[in-house]
């Protein structure tokens, strides 16, 4: 019965589908463990873009989102 209720909650429950984010941490101004690293972020559940960005720019207030999947150019690199 246990089982069957598993199942049961598996096919009739509705499931969070989370959001992944690409976050690159470039250029002097960040830690050195993160410094010109790209991460694969998971966000909270239901977190948009936007909150995503807001959440990542109070941890690092410095920090500018940018919003191209292009490799940054040298002088953003520096």
């Amino acid at each position: 019965k246990m089982e069957a209720a598993y199942y049961d909650n598996i096919m009739e429950q509705q499931r969070l589908e989370p959001e992944f984010f690409r976050v690159g941490f470039y250029g002097r101004k960040f830690p050195f463990f993160l410094r010109n690293k790209e991460f694969v972020c998971r966000g909270h559940d239901y977190e948009r873009l936007e909150a995503f960005q807001q959440r990542m720019l109070g941890e690092f207030p410095q920090a500018i989102a940018m919003q191209h999947p292009n490799q940054p150019d040298e002088g953003i690199l520096q």
